[in-house]
């Protein structure tokens, strides 16, 4: 039996991947997945409305007086400067502070490969889909150790590795060399546990239900987290 709960959500997704991966509307993408993002931070009680709403008013403000007069990686320098400035300064709870200034930061990384390589962008995604999905299958029928359960309770070894596996191989076979594919696949693992232990210090099991089954944007982007550090780190600088 197909779960419907799940199932829909996912079609959602794909389309709306498709959607964007299909037309030139990037700056359209980017701006709808930070609103998604600014909803994951308000449902799970990260950050209040209005803060989430002046930071909404820092990064629309910046697109739109700045967005005619800078190439994207200084815009995004520019945005990524004043909200992690903003962030810094009003939040006393040092976790909250880290993770909204991480996620701020890796969200530029996130776009600038966006506008560098939008094919290898979209791949990455779509690895980080394959990467979830195989790590969730593997793991109910394999079972076996688990690798963090404080951290993660439903994370074994077997799910890891063959994640692992299938990323690597998926990315060798797309022409990258090994280092990189073994930096990524372990990326894949690395950010989804780095999100789940901010998940258990915030005492919440999804950021959102925006995407029903699936969590919200920021439990879907985990994944992505420290794979797109380290694209931008080792192609773009």
């Amino acid at each position: 039996m197909v779960n419907k709960d799940r199932f829909i959500p996912a079609i959602l997704i794909v389309t709306y991947i498709a959607f964007f991966f299909y037309t030139s509307f990037e700056y359209l993408f980017i701006f709808s997945l930070f609103i998604f993002m600014i909803y994951d931070f308000i449902y799970s009680k990260i950050l209040t409305f209005k803060i989430s709403i002046f930071i909404i008013f820092l990064f629309t403000s910046t697109l739109i007086f700045f967005g005619s007069y800078l190439n994207e990686i200084q815009l995004f320098l520019i945005l990524v400067f004043l909200i992690l400035l903003f962030c810094f300064f009003i939040f006393k709870p040092y976790m909250v502070s880290l993770f909204v200034s991480l996620n701020i930061l890796n969200f530029f990384f996130i776009c600038e490969i966006l506008f560098t390589n939008k094919k290898l962008f979209f791949m990455i995604i779509i690895l980080s889909f394959i990467n979830d999905t195989a790590a969730f299958l593997a793991g109910r029928n394999f079972k076996g150790p688990l690798i963090a359960p404080s951290i993660s309770p439903k994370k074994t070894w077997s799910g890891t590795i063959v994640s692992f596996l299938i990323s690597f191989i998926l990315l060798v076979i797309f022409d990258f060399n090994l280092l990189f594919s073994i930096l990524i696949s372990s990326s894949f693992f690395i950010g989804d546990l780095f999100f789940s232990y901010f998940k258990r210090s915030f005492n919440i099991k999804d950021f959102s239900n925006l995407l029903s089954n699936h969590g919200g944007i920021l439990d879907r982007l985990d994944s992505m987290f420290f794979v797109s550090s380290v694209y931008f780190l080792v192609f773009i600088l």
